[in-house]
């Protein structure tokens, strides 16, 4: 759990970084459209970079990966929702924020059963790919009737061999995941041309970011 946390700390920096950074460009006169824009660029960049991963690779990627999607989200989130109550008179954010936050619950249960499924699926799909080339016939370094002569030891070997064969499924899933959602994220960079672009500049809200 440790090595969990650390791994994931990298994103959180991120995100705190530009936070803070975005709601001083934002408060000079910067287009809170840009900002969301370019958040969401560099989110499209970190999931593909997420499609070049491996079972082999260190930690390394995974920590870059995360920095550059928390630079993202931070440059979404925060001028994403000032936009979102720029428009609204102050009685009227109690509302804003609550259907806010009722679409923003919907949409994330959405995308995560869409992705939940994708990977169930790209995981069968490819260990079925996979698994019909290890059969004793035609495992290359082996005799064919090597392992029928084992006995128990064969099944043990062939339970190694699909053990394996999951263990590669499971990542091509996961690749198909990251490739998904990178296509989904990058699309979405021209409708922030069709965001209301708000008169003055974007402050945040207390009362939406509590929310």
């Amino acid at each position: 759990m440790v090595d969990t946390g650390l791994l994931l700390m990298p994103r959180g920096i991120g995100v705190l970084v530009t936070m803070a950074l975005s709601a001083r460009l934002i408060a000079r006169g910067l287009d809170p459209r840009i900002a969301v824009g370019l958040g969401f660029a560099l989110a499209a960049w970190s999931l593909y970079d997420m499609t070049q991963w491996t079972l082999e690779m260190d930690s390394w990627p995974f920590i870059v990966s995360g920095f550059i999607q928390g630079l993202g989200m931070g440059l979404i989130f925060m001028p994403l929702n000032g936009m979102a109550f720029a428009t609204l008179a102050p009685h009227q954010r109690t509302e804003g924020a609550s259907l806010l936050n009722l679409s923003r619950n919907i949409g994330a249960s959405i995308g995560i059963s869409l992705v939940t499924t994708v990977l169930a699926r790209s995981t069968q799909t490819s260990h079925a790919d996979l698994a019909q080339h290890v059969t004793p016939e035609n495992l290359n370094t082996l005799d064919p009737g090597l392992l029928q002569a084992l006995g128990g030891s064969g099944d043990v070997l062939m339970a190694m061999a699909n053990a394996e064969v999951t263990r590669q499924a499971a990542m091509i899933a996961y690749l198909n995941d990251f490739k998904a959602m990178m296509i989904v994220t990058a699309l979405s960079i021209p409708l922030v041309l069709f965001l209301r672009k708000p008169k003055g500049p974007v402050a945040s809200d207390p009362a939406a970011a509590g929310h």
